[in-house]
């Protein structure tokens, strides 16, 4: 069979494989829906993958510019923002989202190696870029099930990025607060809000223990607004 015209012409340039990556992005996430499996009846917006990347990457970016500017942190933004751009990119090749209070290190590793499978046609250097960026989401906790090349490379940014390691963290729990935030403005609704705050707060005051500076957003004042939220009947 012969081969097609963008083939012939593109088949053994650099751009396929980018190509392909940036395609992805915008076909599979656009069709994996988020919070569909929530305990609880509440009024909400359908939110896909897609929608979630894009947000938390427009928060991310706002809340790494400020603990720069004010604070004595010195966060590679480029590391943090690479990481939430990629980290959720396979619930798009596996076209499935797992709620993060059920999600197992067997789900965590498929993921892993949905990536890196989507990853082939890239170059080597390539591929090891973003691959250190996806690893960041994990580095807090490492997964002993990965594969210990996985391991080392989080081991490795413990050690030389570790504020980066928990400042995602943060970021990935703190986005959830954002998208009940949202219901509760636009509904008057506050059981997601405080469903989300219980399941998120926590955790969120640990990477606090870890970075300090992050009591600049998850501040006593916005907690004792937080607060307010669960109070209310």
């Amino acid at each position: 069979m012969r081969d097609s015209n963008f083939t012939t012409i593109f088949g053994d340039s650099d751009v396929v494989g980018y190509l392909e990556i940036w395609s992805m992005f915008q076909t599979t996430l656009v069709t994996v829906f988020r919070w569909n499996d929530l305990p609880l009846e509440c009024k909400k917006r359908d939110q896909t993958t897609l929608q979630h990347t894009v947000g938390i990457m427009y928060m991310g970016d706002s809340i790494v510019t400020k603990l720069n500017r004010e604070t004595t942190l010195d966060l590679k933004e480029i590391l943090i923002m690479r990481a939430l751009m990629f980290h959720d990119f396979p619930e798009g090749l596996r076209q499935k989202d797992v709620a993060a209070n059920k999600k197992t290190p067997m789900d965590d590793l498929n993921e892993y190696m949905a990536f890196c499978f989507s990853m082939v046609g890239m170059s080597r250097a390539s591929f090891k870029v973003k691959e250190y960026a996806y690893l960041l989401q994990f580095a807090h906790n490492i997964p002993d099930i990965f594969p210990e090349r996985a391991k080392n490379i989080m081991l490795h940014q413990i050690k030389h990025h570790r504020a980066e390691v928990y400042v995602f963290a943060f970021l990935e729990k703190y986005d959830y607060v954002m998208f009940a935030l949202e219901v509760f403005r636009n509904t008057d609704d506050n059981s997601l809000l405080a469903y989300v705050l219980s399941q998120t707060s926590g955790f969120i005051n640990d990477m606090v223990k870890e970075v300090p500076e992050l009591s600049l957003i998850w501040s006593p004042g916005f907690k004792a607004r937080c607060q307010k939220v669960l109070e209310l009947k």
